[in-house]
């Protein structure tokens, strides 16, 4: 692992608390995924009764796959979970999901950062008019990608960010 220089208004017991938490959640999310690699190799086994679990690999990026392992968890349901359809995902409680769930996955808990992450990777969020029908709760938010599928964990790899050109022009030609 290369050491990186410290930044003059990090302090230095920070930076090391900071690098360690960035190597636990990497850790953990690398057990997730050899977990649901196993149970998706092993003959016969039923991957909607399996817990689906994540792998960080180099062919996709870390956000990516710990956004997956977030809405593939079943112990984060009711906070975040897929669309029926599989097509989508769900957040019901943004307040919630950012105090929760956020701070397990990444070194934050900011809701705004999050949704700024999600469109710099090309997520768009869906209105309620655009997915059929009024929620009916203003707490619900739902994302889409064409390549974010439940079960197709390869199709990942097409997700790619973008820079901050292209997710502002993406912006700024999107309805509000």
């Amino acid at each position: 692992m290369v050491a990186t220089p410290t930044p003059p208004h990090v302090s230095a017991a920070s930076a090391k608390d900071d690098a360690s938490a960035s190597a636990a959640a990497s850790a953990t999310a690398t057990a997730l995924l050899e977990k649901h690699q196993q149970a998706e190799t092993s003959a016969g086994a039923s991957l909607s009764a399996q817990k689906p679990r994540l792998l960080i690999q180099k062919t996709h990026a870390a956000f990516v796959s710990k956004l997956y392992a977030m809405v593939a968890d079943k112990n984060t349901d009711a906070l975040i979970s897929w669309s029926a359809e599989g097509d989508s995902f769900k957040v019901t409680d943004p307040v919630e999901f950012a105090r929760q769930v956020l701070p397990a996955y990444f070194k934050h808990g900011n809701w705004q950062s999050f949704v700024r992450q999600l469109n710099m990777y090309g997520f768009h969020k869906i209105s309620d008019l655009a997915y059929g029908g009024i929620f009916g709760d203003a707490q619900l938010w739902m994302f889409k990608h064409y390549y974010f599928r439940r079960g197709e964990l390869k199709q990942l790899q097409n997700i790619k960010r973008r820079g901050p050109k292209a997710v502002a022009a993406a912006q700024d030609a999107s309805p509000q």
